[in-house]
């Protein structure tokens, strides 16, 4: 007979700016390792993505992290997951929360900090996290495979993009962690207009058609559009399609929005804060900012912050 475990269950939300906003995760703590099939069904319970979280086996004050897919699939890091674990297990009082994620290879070099700030109430809080990263960029290998993809998959045609001669970024390949696609678009009407892809078929050989074009753009793992905002100064509306996350869009995404930030910064805009709204037209409203951002070749150093909102807690038995 396999014993019981008691973990606690949260879920929250990051990024909130507004009702119902933020991105959902939900975390799960236990006060020792989990095994990766364990880790792995709790991960396929959950609608969005996930976070497990247990102290550090020789050093108990620093948590590590696993991050999880709603598909099942683990992967290095989850900046708005990261947020939330650390929130969601953070200690009365405590304002700096250090993890470390398992998929992360140096052991020296990946322990980060959540800082905790601005705390409302016990389920209410901002909180920002530290990051150095690698940067990359480059432009779109095979620009009429993304044409393709934006036309067949998202309605995006030629007269939705932006002017190529203005210093925005479009149609590059940015990354920090993971390769995001950045496509600028020339409205706001534009951006809400674009139709979420379908992630699968009936016909088994259309299955997961946008995550197949998705690859043809030198295997990007999510198309970022995005558009200038006509009521702010240096804040951008953006939409997330991943590639393939088990949901068509994403309310907030850190890592995308740190990687435009990158593309926004070598083409000369400096800004001690880039402000990027996310979640609009799903009725999740988000807000990214992304502070104290240097580039210095490829080393990239930033801060991203947000609110975030704790929803639920309850404690669950699992083998």
């Amino acid at each position: 007979m396999s014993a019981k475990r008691v973990l606690e269950r949260v879920t929250a939300r990051v990024f909130c700016h507004g009702a119902g906003g933020g991105n959902p995760v939900t975390v799960f703590s236990s006060q020792s390792p989990l095994s990766a099939a364990t880790q792995e069904k709790l991960a396929q319970s959950c609608e969005w993505e996930s976070v497990m979280v247990a102290p550090k086996s020789h050093s108990p004050e620093i948590s590590e992290m696993a991050f999880y897919m709603p598909s099942g699939e683990e992967v290095s890091f989850c900046a708005h997951a990261a947020l939330g674990g650390a929130v969601a297990t953070s200690s009365n009082g405590t304002n700096e929360v250090p993890f470390q994620s398992s998929m992360m290879p140096d052991e020296n070099d990946s322990i980060q900090v959540v800082q905790i700030l601005e705390v409302e109430n016990e389920r209410i809080c901002t909180a920002r996290l530290r990051m150095a990263a690698t940067f990359e960029e480059a432009s779109v290998s095979h620009v009429p495979s993304l044409y393709r993809l934006l036309r067949g998959h998202l309605g995006i045609t030629a007269e939705h993009l932006a002017s190529q001669g203005r210093r925005y970024p479009s149609l590059v390949n940015a990354s920090i962690a993971r390769p995001k696609t950045l496509v600028h678009v020339n409205s706001l009407k534009a951006l809400s207009q674009a139709k979420q892809p379908k992630l699968s078929t009936d016909h088994p050989a259309q299955r997961n058609s946008f995550a197949a074009a998705c690859d043809a753009v030198d295997h990007s793992t999510g198309i970022y559009l995005y558009a200038n905002r006509t009521d702010e100064e240096a804040a951008w509306e953006c939409r997330q399609f991943p590639r393939s996350s088990g949901y068509p869009e994403d309310p907030a995404t850190g890592i995308a929005a740190a990687a435009l930030a990158g593309s926004l910064y070598k083409q000369g805009i400096y800004l001690p804060v880039y402000r990027f709204y996310q979640g609009i037209t799903m009725g999740r409203p988000s807000l990214i900012e992304v502070l104290d951002l240097s580039i210095q070749r490829d080393a990239a150093e930033f801060t991203l912050q947000g609110r975030v909102e704790i929803d639920s807690r309850e404690t669950i038995d699992t083998d």
